[in-house]
């Protein structure tokens, strides 16, 4: 029986203060087909969060996701990303004013 490749997960972001841009460490998606991303936002904190994909390192693509703006108020986010065919993905909180922290964990696997 063929055995699955797994992502454990694991935090690029822990309670990382943010009161500018944060760009989280890149995270390898090759063999992987389902990914899933939490995130915490605490409360302060103003700006645009995005997922962003690549398949070379260089050039970064926000997924089309709905993401609520960070307003100030405390945000979590789960997001289940199914049937992916990038090779890196890392998190960008485009923040725009107020100081907070942040945590994100990623897991993977393979279907």
């Amino acid at each position: 029986m063929h055995r699955k490749t797994v992502l454990k997960p694991y935090k690029v972001w822990d309670q990382v203060t943010a009161s500018a841009d944060l760009t989280s460490a890149l995270t390898s998606t090759e063999y992987m087909d389902r990914i899933s991303l939490q995130i915490d936002c605490g409360a302060g904190i103003n700006g645009q969060l995005y997922v962003q994909v690549s398949n070379d390192k260089l050039s970064w693509f926000d997924l089309p996701l709905l993401l609520t703006p960070l307003t100030g108020s405390a945000e979590e986010y789960f997001i289940d990303i199914q049937e992916t065919s990038f090779q890196w993905v890392r998190l960008f909180l485009d923040w725009t004013s107020g100081t907070g922290t942040v945590s994100a964990t990623i897991g993977a696997r393979e279907s």
